[in-house]
């Protein structure tokens, strides 16, 4: 699974990524340039209502079960930890430890979220303190992007380097 070229092509991130689905991973990311929005009202709201637990640069999660997927597909369908968007754009999605939300259940901009279950159903809003799920561009610009040389996933109780693939120290991991 772990990809042993050191600059590796973008199929091969993709490739990489989509076998690690359903596990936990952690990574650097700094948004492209043009991928910051106007702050508007809607915006003001979200953020009021999300808790950052970590620095905004760190990214720690779980992958989407393994698979490709297109943002325009029927919720109700499982989704990839990889998808495409309209624009073209590939983008990984995860349920991430770094955002959680702040306000009390029933209240707040997610009070009326509705979020796909395990099981096909949803379950409307987030409740006070629930991990959000996010998702990230995986194109690259220099100094911009997913730091791929920090992009970690956990197997067998060690992280594991994918890029290029290098089993990292061992670490105390809670059960």
């Amino acid at each position: 699974m772990p990809c042993e070229n050191p600059n590796p092509t973008e199929f091969e991130v993709l490739q990489t990524i989509m076998e690690a689905g359903g596990v936990y991973c952690r990574f650097s990311y700094k948004p492209l340039a043009e991928c910051y929005r106007k702050m508007t009202p809607s915006r003001w709201a979200a953020r009021a209502d999300t808790r950052i637990t970590r620095g905004g640069d760190s990214f720690t999660g779980w992958l989407y079960p393994d698979g490709i997927g297109t943002d325009t597909e029927d919720d109700s369908k499982p989704q990839g930890n990889i998808k495409m968007t309209k624009d073209g754009n590939f983008i990984l999605c995860m349920r991430t430890m770094t955002r959680q939300k702040a306000m009390p259940t029933g209240t707040g901009y997610f009070a009326d979220k509705s979020n796909l279950q395990p099981d096909g159903t949803h379950k409307d809003g987030f409740e006070k303190n629930e991990f959000f799920y996010r998702s990230v561009r995986l194109d690259r610009h220099p100094f911009e992007g997913i730091d791929l040389t920090t992009f970690e996933i956990l197997s067998g109780g060690r992280f594991i380097r994918l890029f290029p693939a290098v089993v990292c120290e061992p670490e105390l991991v809670a059960a």
